[in-house]
Protein backbone atom coordinates (compact mmCIF):
# COMPACT_ATOMS: atom_id res chain seq x y z
CA UNK A 1 0.00 0.00 0.00
CA UNK A 2 2.90 2.39 0.95
CA UNK A 3 4.30 2.47 -2.70
CA UNK A 4 1.21 3.66 -4.44
CA UNK A 5 1.19 6.19 -1.72
CA UNK A 6 4.69 7.14 -2.68
CA UNK A 7 3.50 7.48 -6.13
CA UNK A 8 0.99 9.34 -5.76
CA UNK A 9 2.43 12.01 -3.80
CA UNK A 10 5.17 12.39 -5.71
CA UNK A 11 3.20 12.62 -8.81
CA UNK A 12 0.99 15.34 -7.15
CA UNK A 13 3.78 17.47 -5.31
CA UNK A 14 6.99 17.12 -7.99
CA UNK A 15 5.22 19.05 -11.06
CA UNK A 16 8.33 17.89 -12.99
CA UNK A 17 7.59 14.43 -13.07
CA UNK A 18 6.58 12.77 -16.28
CA UNK A 19 6.24 9.26 -14.63
CA UNK A 20 6.63 7.49 -11.55
CA UNK A 21 7.15 4.49 -10.47
CA UNK A 22 8.08 2.14 -7.05
CA UNK A 23 8.99 -1.38 -6.04
CA UNK A 24 10.56 -2.58 -2.71
CA UNK A 25 14.15 -3.19 -2.67
CA UNK A 26 13.35 -6.66 -1.94
CA UNK A 27 12.41 -7.38 -5.65
CA UNK A 28 16.45 -5.48 -6.86
CA UNK A 29 18.94 -7.71 -7.98
CA UNK A 30 20.52 -8.19 -5.88
CA UNK A 31 17.84 -7.60 -2.74
CA UNK A 32 18.28 -4.34 -0.79
CA UNK A 33 16.30 -4.69 2.54
CA UNK A 34 14.50 -1.81 4.41
CA UNK A 35 14.09 0.17 1.30
CA UNK A 36 11.86 1.67 -1.35
CA UNK A 37 13.10 2.42 -4.63
CA UNK A 38 11.34 5.02 -6.57
CA UNK A 39 12.41 6.36 -10.28
CA UNK A 40 11.01 9.18 -11.50
CA UNK A 41 11.25 9.97 -15.42
CA UNK A 42 11.26 14.06 -15.72
CA UNK A 43 9.47 15.95 -17.98
CA UNK A 44 12.70 17.67 -18.65
CA UNK A 45 15.45 15.77 -20.05
CA UNK A 46 16.17 12.34 -19.17
CA UNK A 47 17.39 12.40 -15.23
CA UNK A 48 17.10 14.57 -12.32
CA UNK A 49 20.07 16.38 -10.37
CA UNK A 50 21.23 15.27 -7.15
CA UNK A 51 19.79 18.38 -4.91
CA UNK A 52 16.16 17.81 -7.21
CA UNK A 53 16.18 14.10 -5.98
CA UNK A 54 17.29 15.23 -2.04
CA UNK A 55 14.50 17.49 -2.20
CA UNK A 56 12.05 15.11 -3.04
CA UNK A 57 12.83 12.88 -0.37
CA UNK A 58 13.60 15.72 2.42
CA UNK A 59 9.93 17.76 1.50
CA UNK A 60 7.31 15.70 -0.38
CA UNK A 61 8.77 11.76 1.25
CA UNK A 62 10.54 12.70 4.91
CA UNK A 63 7.16 13.45 6.44
CA UNK A 64 5.63 10.20 5.40
CA UNK A 65 8.00 7.52 5.74
CA UNK A 66 7.76 4.57 7.65
CA UNK A 67 9.59 3.63 10.40
CA UNK A 68 12.62 1.11 9.51
CA UNK A 69 11.36 2.14 5.44
CA UNK A 70 14.09 4.55 3.37
CA UNK A 71 13.22 6.08 0.30
CA UNK A 72 15.76 5.80 -2.57
CA UNK A 73 15.28 8.09 -5.57
CA UNK A 74 17.12 6.69 -8.40
CA UNK A 75 17.27 7.20 -12.30
CA UNK A 76 15.15 5.57 -15.01
CA UNK A 77 16.97 2.88 -16.64
CA UNK A 78 16.80 3.44 -20.68
CA UNK A 79 17.51 0.54 -22.73
CA UNK A 80 17.53 1.44 -26.81
CA UNK A 81 15.52 -0.81 -29.24
CA UNK A 82 17.32 -0.89 -32.70
CA UNK A 83 15.66 -1.68 -35.70
CA UNK A 84 16.27 -2.74 -39.29
CA UNK A 85 13.46 -3.16 -41.62
CA UNK A 86 13.40 -4.05 -45.36
CA UNK A 87 10.22 -2.83 -46.62
CA UNK A 88 9.01 -4.11 -50.16
CA UNK A 89 6.48 -1.47 -52.12
CA UNK A 90 5.02 -1.04 -55.63
CA UNK A 91 6.50 2.01 -57.17
CA UNK A 92 3.66 2.13 -59.84
CA UNK A 93 0.84 3.24 -56.94
CA UNK A 94 3.15 6.24 -55.51
CA UNK A 95 4.68 9.45 -56.97
CA UNK A 96 7.00 9.72 -53.97
CA UNK A 97 10.98 8.84 -54.20
CA UNK A 98 11.98 5.33 -52.53
CA UNK A 99 14.41 8.52 -50.05
CA UNK A 100 10.54 10.04 -49.39
CA UNK A 101 9.06 6.94 -48.45
CA UNK A 102 12.01 5.72 -46.44
CA UNK A 103 11.67 8.99 -44.92
CA UNK A 104 8.12 8.56 -44.37
CA UNK A 105 8.48 5.22 -43.31
CA UNK A 106 11.05 6.50 -40.16
CA UNK A 107 9.04 9.42 -39.17
CA UNK A 108 6.47 6.51 -38.48
CA UNK A 109 8.59 4.78 -36.81
CA UNK A 110 9.90 7.89 -34.69
CA UNK A 111 6.15 8.27 -33.36
CA UNK A 112 5.75 4.66 -32.52
CA UNK A 113 8.21 4.98 -30.26
CA UNK A 114 6.60 8.42 -28.87
CA UNK A 115 3.34 6.99 -28.55
CA UNK A 116 3.92 3.37 -27.25
CA UNK A 117 6.87 3.54 -25.66
CA UNK A 118 8.93 6.51 -23.30
CA UNK A 119 7.66 5.76 -20.13
CA UNK A 120 7.81 3.44 -17.63
CA UNK A 121 5.63 0.17 -18.02
CA UNK A 122 5.59 0.44 -21.50
CA UNK A 123 6.32 -2.93 -23.81
CA UNK A 124 7.43 -3.19 -27.31
CA UNK A 125 5.29 -5.30 -29.19
CA UNK A 126 6.90 -5.80 -33.05
CA UNK A 127 3.28 -6.85 -34.72
CA UNK A 128 2.16 -3.19 -33.51
CA UNK A 129 5.22 -1.40 -34.92
CA UNK A 130 5.05 -3.70 -38.32
CA UNK A 131 1.56 -3.13 -38.74
CA UNK A 132 2.72 0.91 -38.51
CA UNK A 133 5.40 0.30 -41.14
CA UNK A 134 2.89 -0.84 -43.47
CA UNK A 135 0.29 1.82 -42.91
CA UNK A 136 3.02 4.78 -43.72
CA UNK A 137 2.41 5.20 -47.13
CA UNK A 138 -0.10 3.66 -49.84
CA UNK A 139 2.47 1.76 -51.89
CA UNK A 140 3.93 -0.16 -49.13
CA UNK A 141 3.38 -3.94 -49.84
CA UNK A 142 5.27 -5.88 -46.91
CA UNK A 143 7.94 -5.11 -44.46
CA UNK A 144 10.59 -7.75 -42.46
CA UNK A 145 11.83 -5.54 -39.35
CA UNK A 146 14.61 -6.98 -37.27
CA UNK A 147 14.87 -5.96 -33.10
CA UNK A 148 18.06 -5.70 -31.14
CA UNK A 149 18.73 -3.95 -27.59
CA UNK A 150 21.44 -1.17 -27.20
CA UNK A 151 22.45 -0.36 -23.21
CA UNK A 152 26.12 2.07 -23.10
CA UNK A 153 28.06 2.35 -20.62
CA UNK A 154 31.31 4.67 -19.30
CA UNK A 155 34.22 2.15 -19.42
CA UNK A 156 36.88 4.10 -17.05
CA UNK A 157 40.12 3.74 -19.69
CA UNK A 158 43.11 2.50 -18.20
CA UNK A 159 41.87 1.19 -15.24
CA UNK A 160 40.31 -2.14 -14.98
CA UNK A 161 36.84 -2.16 -14.22
CA UNK A 162 33.64 -3.73 -13.59
CA UNK A 163 30.22 -2.89 -15.44
CA UNK A 164 27.03 -4.74 -15.08
CA UNK A 165 24.03 -4.29 -18.26
CA UNK A 166 20.80 -5.63 -17.51
CA UNK A 167 18.62 -6.31 -20.65
CA UNK A 168 15.98 -7.81 -18.53
CA UNK A 169 15.00 -9.86 -21.47
CA UNK A 170 15.94 -13.12 -22.67
CA UNK A 171 19.51 -13.22 -24.98
CA UNK A 172 19.38 -15.17 -28.39
CA UNK A 173 21.62 -18.32 -27.92
CA UNK A 174 20.48 -20.86 -30.04
CA UNK A 175 23.17 -23.31 -29.56
CA UNK A 176 26.87 -23.79 -28.04
CA UNK A 177 28.99 -23.08 -30.99
CA UNK A 178 26.75 -19.60 -31.89
CA UNK A 179 28.58 -16.76 -32.00
CA UNK A 180 27.09 -13.24 -32.10
CA UNK A 181 24.11 -12.85 -29.96
CA UNK A 182 26.27 -9.86 -28.52
CA UNK A 183 28.18 -6.83 -30.24
CA UNK A 184 29.91 -3.64 -29.47
CA UNK A 185 31.69 -0.38 -30.52
CA UNK A 186 35.50 -0.24 -31.20
CA UNK A 187 37.76 0.17 -28.80
CA UNK A 188 41.77 -0.25 -27.82
CA UNK A 189 42.49 -3.13 -26.15
CA UNK A 190 46.04 -4.57 -24.90
CA UNK A 191 46.94 -8.39 -24.79
CA UNK A 192 48.70 -10.48 -22.32
CA UNK A 193 51.84 -9.72 -23.98
CA UNK A 194 51.21 -5.62 -23.67
CA UNK A 195 50.27 -4.93 -27.44
CA UNK A 196 47.89 -2.59 -27.54
CA UNK A 197 45.42 -2.82 -30.57
CA UNK A 198 43.09 -0.70 -32.15
CA UNK A 199 39.66 -1.85 -33.54
CA UNK A 200 38.77 -4.41 -30.75
CA UNK A 201 35.12 -5.14 -29.86
CA UNK A 202 33.35 -7.31 -27.45
CA UNK A 203 32.09 -10.92 -28.22
CA UNK A 204 30.16 -13.49 -26.16
CA UNK A 205 31.29 -17.16 -26.70
CA UNK A 206 29.09 -19.69 -24.89
CA UNK A 207 28.10 -16.94 -21.67
CA UNK A 208 32.20 -15.99 -22.03
CA UNK A 209 32.97 -12.27 -22.76
CA UNK A 210 35.87 -11.91 -24.97
CA UNK A 211 37.50 -8.87 -26.92
CA UNK A 212 38.22 -10.11 -30.15
CA UNK A 213 39.70 -8.21 -33.34
CA UNK A 214 39.49 -8.59 -37.17
CA UNK A 215 42.95 -9.60 -39.81
CA UNK A 216 40.73 -10.19 -42.46
CA UNK A 217 38.02 -12.71 -42.08
CA UNK A 218 39.68 -13.47 -39.06
CA UNK A 219 38.75 -12.69 -35.70
CA UNK A 220 41.17 -13.24 -33.43
CA UNK A 221 41.31 -13.60 -29.49
CA UNK A 222 42.66 -10.03 -27.84
CA UNK A 223 41.52 -11.30 -24.29
CA UNK A 224 39.85 -13.71 -22.49
CA UNK A 225 37.49 -14.43 -19.72
CA UNK A 226 36.32 -10.88 -18.90
CA UNK A 227 33.05 -11.46 -18.15
CA UNK A 228 30.02 -13.19 -18.43
CA UNK A 229 26.53 -13.49 -20.38
CA UNK A 230 23.53 -14.96 -18.87
CA UNK A 231 21.44 -15.29 -21.44
CA UNK A 232 18.28 -16.54 -19.80
CA UNK A 233 17.79 -12.89 -17.87
CA UNK A 234 20.00 -11.37 -20.69
CA UNK A 235 22.69 -9.80 -18.10
CA UNK A 236 25.57 -8.65 -19.24
CA UNK A 237 28.56 -8.82 -16.85
CA UNK A 238 31.83 -7.46 -18.04
CA UNK A 239 33.52 -7.63 -14.76
CA UNK A 240 37.92 -7.35 -15.84
CA UNK A 241 37.53 -4.99 -18.60
CA UNK A 242 40.83 -2.80 -19.33
CA UNK A 243 40.59 -0.74 -22.59
CA UNK A 244 43.34 1.77 -23.52
CA UNK A 245 41.17 3.98 -25.19
CA UNK A 246 37.61 4.33 -26.24
CA UNK A 247 36.81 6.28 -30.10
CA UNK A 248 39.93 9.16 -29.34
CA UNK A 249 39.65 8.99 -25.45
CA UNK A 250 42.65 7.67 -24.08
CA UNK A 251 41.89 8.55 -20.08
CA UNK A 252 38.70 9.02 -18.00
CA UNK A 253 35.41 7.84 -19.00
CA UNK A 254 34.29 10.63 -20.76
CA UNK A 255 33.20 7.94 -23.90
CA UNK A 256 30.19 5.69 -24.52
CA UNK A 257 30.57 2.43 -25.55
CA UNK A 258 27.38 0.60 -26.81
CA UNK A 259 26.72 -3.16 -26.40
CA UNK A 260 24.30 -4.29 -28.46
CA UNK A 261 22.22 -7.59 -27.86
CA UNK A 262 19.56 -9.66 -30.06
CA UNK A 263 16.91 -10.73 -28.13
CA UNK A 264 15.36 -14.19 -28.09
CA UNK A 265 11.74 -12.51 -28.83
CA UNK A 266 10.93 -9.75 -30.93
CA UNK A 267 8.62 -8.58 -28.34
CA UNK A 268 10.22 -6.86 -25.31
CA UNK A 269 9.38 -5.95 -22.48
CA UNK A 270 10.76 -3.38 -19.65
CA UNK A 271 11.59 -3.95 -16.19
CA UNK A 272 10.47 -1.97 -13.01
CA UNK A 273 12.60 1.67 -13.68
CA UNK A 274 13.33 0.71 -17.45
CA UNK A 275 11.99 2.95 -20.48
CA UNK A 276 12.54 1.21 -23.74
CA UNK A 277 13.39 4.03 -26.04
CA UNK A 278 13.93 4.46 -30.29
CA UNK A 279 16.04 6.70 -31.16
CA UNK A 280 16.37 7.79 -34.97
CA UNK A 281 20.41 7.34 -35.36
CA UNK A 282 18.89 3.65 -34.32
CA UNK A 283 16.51 3.34 -37.04
CA UNK A 284 17.65 1.74 -40.42
CA UNK A 285 15.34 1.23 -43.44
CA UNK A 286 15.92 -0.86 -46.48
CA UNK A 287 13.60 0.22 -49.42
CA UNK A 288 12.98 -2.37 -52.52
CA UNK A 289 10.91 -1.66 -55.43
CA UNK A 290 8.57 -5.04 -55.88
CA UNK A 291 6.16 -3.93 -58.82
CA UNK A 292 5.56 -6.01 -62.09
CA UNK A 293 7.76 -3.23 -64.18
CA UNK A 294 11.13 -4.62 -62.17
CA UNK A 295 12.79 -4.74 -58.88
CA UNK A 296 14.97 -2.66 -57.81
CA UNK A 297 16.60 -1.91 -54.22
CA UNK A 298 17.23 1.53 -52.48
CA UNK A 299 19.12 1.00 -49.36
CA UNK A 300 18.80 4.06 -47.05
CA UNK A 301 19.51 4.77 -43.99
CA UNK A 302 19.24 7.21 -41.10
CA UNK A 303 21.91 7.61 -38.71
CA UNK A 304 21.55 10.83 -36.82
CA UNK A 305 18.82 12.76 -38.66
CA UNK A 306 20.90 11.99 -41.76
CA UNK A 307 19.61 10.02 -44.07
CA UNK A 308 21.72 8.83 -47.15
CA UNK A 309 20.23 6.78 -49.97
CA UNK A 310 22.15 4.18 -52.61
CA UNK A 311 20.19 3.05 -55.98
CA UNK A 312 21.14 -0.53 -57.39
Amino acid sequence: MMLKIDVRIVKRDYSGSDSVVAWGGEDDDPPIYGKVRIAIKPSEGNTLSTATKEDIKTTILGKRNIVGVTPEIVDPDYVYIVIRSTVKYDSTLTTNTPATIQSTISTAVDDFGTSYLNNFDKAFRHSNLSQKIDEAEVSIKSNQTSVQLKRNFYPTIGTTGAYTLKFSNEIYHPANTFWGAIKSDEFSYADTAGTVYTGCKLQDANGVMQVYRTSGADRILVANNIGTVTYGTGKVAVTNFKPAAVGANTSGNTSLLNIVVTPASNDVLPLREQILLINSGDVTVTMIDDSGSGTYITGSTTTSGTTTSTVY
